[in-house]
């Protein structure tokens, strides 16, 4: 994120990275990373950034950690939800960058670095009026959405296709595509993205090495043909979960 706020605070620990040891490194660079990471995400600005350096450099990371447990500061991880819904394309991108590089952590795994050179990619498309009309709306639990008088909401109404849209800028719907595909692919339906038409038009299938898009293909070939709002609500809610992971609440 070009954040160099921070810097003096990262010097100063490695000056003295004989005195703190390697843990207490890793775990100090662990918090300023979280932390940069869900203030980006809150939309919230930088410019207390160099006083919070030179208070952590005075009295040590209490203020950073205070602020991302806080429920009233927006940076916990209850609040993580709504920062993943109308995500910004630059924050999906690096954030499915590194949950990619974070699958690939284990020992066991030949490629464990990558290049960031990778294209965001809308699995449900933004423009699904033609292709994705026979998709219904399904909430997370599998029922349809009501209206206020209890009648499903039609996809073609004001609502429906405002909760549709709602849920394609949602982190779940995106992934990362070693090249973007062709534009009669991008906007087709479900299957033709996964298998696409032939050879000049290629779908997710042939570009797998990556494997937040591989699961998507994976799942497919299980029968879980359908992508939908509930889908899109699950993945969001599971790319939270490693989120989490990587970037903690506590240290």
């Amino acid at each position: 994120y070009g954040v160099q706020m921070f810097y003096p605070y990262i010097v100063y620990m490695l000056v003295n990275k004989d005195a703190l040891g390697e843990e207490e490194i890793k775990k100090a660079f662990g918090v300023v990373e979280s932390f940069v990471i869900r203030r980006r995400l809150s939309g919230k600005g930088v410019s207390d950034y160099a006083n919070k350096c030179d208070t952590m450099i005075k009295d040590g990371l209490n203020e950073l950690s205070t602020e991302i447990q806080s429920k009233d500061l927006g940076l916990s991880n209850d609040e993580l939800d709504r920062y993943l819904i109308n995500i910004k394309t630059d924050n999906a991108k690096l954030i499915l960058f590194i949950i990619e590089l974070y699958k690939r952590r284990s020992e066991k795994h030949d490629i464990n670095s990558l290049a960031y050179r990778y294209t965001l990619e809308h699995i449900m498309p933004k423009s699904w009026q033609k292709k994705w009309l026979n998709v219904a709306l399904l909430k997370k639990d599998g029922s349809k959405y009501l209206s206020e008088d209890g009648k499903p909401i039609e996809l073609t109404s004001d609502e429906g296709q405002k909760i549709r849209k709602y849920h394609i800028e949602s982190l779940g719907n995106m992934t990362l595509l070693s090249q973007s595909l062709n534009a009669s692919i991008k906007n087709n339906t479900y299957e033709k993205k996964i298998n696409g038409e032939g050879d000049k038009k290629p779908g997710y299938r042939k570009y797998t090495s990556l494997y937040i898009t591989k699961e998507l293909v994976e799942d497919f070939d299980k029968g879980n043909v359908e992508w939908n709002e509930a889908t899109i609500e699950k993945r969001t809610r599971d790319l939270k979960e490693i989120m989490i992971q990587i970037w903690p609440e506590k240290f």
